[in-house]
């Protein structure tokens, strides 16, 4: 028996543990052919970015979190994309934040988009899957 090729990669960076456990359920239920990278450290996170090694991974979509600690989601996001190489990649942000200085920052950042993170595991479920489905495989870029 063959092994299914992967042909997507996700880059979620999220510091919670939870929310880790249950997305990474969801989105390897949703779509086999998925590979999710995890990162839960931000600092970690932005070093691979600025040393340019967060580019061997190609990622298809990447997912960010904004209140993490040492250095939040928006730093990150600004980050990547002050790095060409990072420019056509979907970067959303996701996050239980609902200031508006946190949205609007997301966007002069160039956000794709800004999810607020739902309550309910059902909730989550539908919303990672159509983030996954419009991003890996109704998006033409």
């Amino acid at each position: 028996m063959s092994k299914k090729e992967i042909n997507k990669t996700i880059v979620l960076v999220e510091d919670r543990e939870e929310d880790i456990l249950l997305m990474k359920r969801i989105i390897s239920k949703s779509d086999t052919n998925i590979d999710l990278k995890i990162f839960n450290d931000s600092e970690e996170t932005n070093e691979l970015i600025l040393n340019d090694s967060f580019r061997k991974i190609r990622p298809n979509l990447i997912i960010l979190d904004i209140n993490m600690p040492k250095i939040n989601g928006l730093e990150l996001l600004k980050n990547l994309r002050s790095n060409k190489i990072y420019d056509k990649i979907p970067i959303i942000i996701f996050s239980s934040s609902t200031h508006q200085n946190d949205i609007n920052k997301s966007y002069e950042y160039h956000a794709n988009s800004f999810i607020q993170k739902p309550k309910t595991f059902l909730e989550l479920k539908n919303v990672l899957t159509t983030i996954t489905n419009y991003w890996l495989n109704n998006n033409i870029s």
